[in-house]
């Protein structure tokens, strides 16, 4: 998927107005915690495909994050 059509770029924008990626972050780490220490030690079988996805999601809302900071400085210029 090289472009992203309208309705779905919109759709994107406004999720991204709504749960600014920042508090996003913050907010899956203390789910994430919390989840964990319900274990009580345990792990679940398939941690380390959260752990990936996890990963995968904190990078693309840095990604996110950076963007809203470049347009952010390109109009303040």
């Amino acid at each position: 998927m090289e472009e992203l059509n309208e309705p779905l770029s919109k759709a994107i924008i406004r999720f991204i107005e709504d749960h600014p990626p920042k508090t996003m972050k913050r907010n899956f780490f203390l789910l994430f915690v919390d989840y964990i220490y319900t274990l009580k030690g345990g792990t679940p079988n398939d941690l380390d495909n959260i752990l990936f996805d996890f990963k995968e999601l904190f990078i693309l809302l840095d990604k996110i994050e950076d963007e809203i900071g470049k347009r952010g400085k390109e109009i303040s210029t």
